[in-house]
């Protein structure tokens, strides 16, 4: 199975991105933490839900930290 990633959906090359901490819940299993490149926590929320559309719940944290984006060569 092959994920196919593209700017804006599941990704950002902004040079003004935040790294995002999420947690995600799935049905019987344990939640999974993931940090995330995005220009705001809506946006993080966003991606999170095309990466992982079978996730029943999206919790941000707190922690978002500022990261030079280099963009992607």
């Amino acid at each position: 199975m092959t994920i196919v990633t593209q700017e804006g959906i599941t990704r950002t090359s902004d040079p003004d991105a935040i790294m995002c901490d999420l947690i995600l819940n799935f049905k019987e299993m344990m939640p999974l933490k993931i940090t995330l490149l995005a220009t705001s926590k809506k946006q993080a929320i966003k991606f999170a839900k095309n990466r992982y559309p079978t996730a029943l719940s999206i919790i941000t944290l707190n922690s978002t930290r500022n990261y030079k984006n280099k963009g992607i060569n």
